[in-house]
């Protein structure tokens, strides 16, 4: 028994992290309408958003596109599409991102909305291919 206190002790402070930040915590999920509209298509290319980003020296580990879903859509020629690009940034470039028109994907959950990732489409003379 009194072994086991010190041991305890030993153990407990060896498994504390002396990290103050866990990996998820320094990178942030944003995103950005991607512009097209039913039986228009178009809108601006996953490059050309992420090309805001760089421009704004926001490094980008991931891109991909994206569908905001728990949202209702009504299906009429030049309505909203709920299509976003997805990118995941280093958290201290948040301000910045929200500065030239990013939204943190974190404010989909608060609004009870959520996002599908999915396969890009190219778009081309604006017009999706």
């Amino acid at each position: 028994m009194k072994l086991f206190l010190p041991v305890l002790s030993l153990l407990l402070v060896a498994c504390q992290s002396t990290s103050s930040a866990t990996p998820e915590e320094k990178f942030v999920d944003v995103y950005i309408s991607k512009g097209d509209k039913q039986c228009h298509f178009g809108g601006i290319s996953l490059a050309k958003a992420k090309g805001y980003l760089l421009e704004e020296n926001i490094s980008v580990s991931q891109a991909s596109c994206a569908v905001i879903t728990g949202m209702a859509y009504p299906s009429v020629c030049g309505g909203a599409t709920g299509n976003i690009y997805l990118f995941t940034i280093d958290a201290a470039k948040l301000n910045a991102a929200k500065a030239i028109g990013f939204i943190p994907a974190a404010a989909l959950t608060t609004k009870k909305l959520g996002y599908q990732v999915q396969k890009c489409q190219k778009v081309i003379n604006n017009k999706n291919m």
